[in-house]
């Protein structure tokens, strides 16, 4: 049975919303816990790959998720080409469309917070082991927060659906930014075990060139006939 009801168009874009914040919220959790352990480490290639998560949060992702929000808001199957193709007229094009505005306004909003680049001295860098299992870590429970946004946001579109059609229309938006935050970073865990193997392997080669017995000085002192010491 088909079932339309745009007064709840604000509803749909409050689960978004939601959605978003929740992510975002992860997100800040997760970069104050490895921006303190990169000032922590001093070390090099940590600070470089924090500022290099910065980036990306900022430009790459930030620009895939507008296309793909631009991508829903010209299709056929945004709020407003449901209103156009139900025949409802001028008004409720426009009550759509600015539904999706306020969607995509909230988008750009989510990426004006967050994260800032550091600017560590790195010229005495304190790093173990363990530091990368914590930069590890954050990012497991930055995306264990993500997927329990987006499941959530899901779920709630889930049951909403059955009784008002429209809330499928956002279903494809809200799975690609649940989908880009989660498999975005969870492909940065691999990329910290690759410095921990760099690390490891810098200090073992190191380590393994120190020599296990000591030298003793070249040359020795000569006996010299008639030397008096008296």
């Amino acid at each position: 049975m088909a079932s339309i009801n745009l007064s709840e168009l604000n509803r749909i874009a409050y689960i978004y919303e939601r959605q978003a914040e929740a992510c975002v919220r992860g997100i800040e959790g997760f970069y104050d816990e490895i921006t303190m352990l990169a000032k922590k480490t001093a070390y090099e290639p940590l600070v470089n790959f924090t500022n290099q998560i910065y980036e990306f949060y900022k430009g790459e992702l930030r620009e895939h998720l507008k296309n793909e929000f631009d991508r829903w808001y010209n299709s056929e199957y945004s709020f407003q080409a449901l209103s156009r193709n139900i025949g409802a007229g001028y008004a409720a094009v426009q009550k759509s469309q600015s539904a999706m505005d306020e969607i995509g306004a909230h988008l750009m909003l989510m990426f004006q917070r967050g994260p800032n680049k550091i600017y560590v001295d790195t010229m005495e860098p304190q790093v173990e082991d363990r530091d990368f299992e914590t930069f590890s870590n954050a990012i497991f429970i930055c995306v264990r927060n993500c997927e329990y946004a987006n499941q959530n946001a899901l779920s709630e579109i889930n049951m909403m659906a059955m009784e008002n059609n429209a809330v499928s229309c956002i279903t494809g938006f809200v799975r690609s930014l649940g989908i880009s935050m989660t498999q975005s970073f969870q492909g940065m865990i691999g990329q910290v075990e690759d410095g921990l193997g760099m690390f490891r392997v810098g200090v073992g080669t190191t380590i393994e060139q120190v020599p296990n017995v000591g030298r003793a000085v070249d040359g020795h002192i000569i006996w010299k006939k008639g030397m008096n010491f008296l």
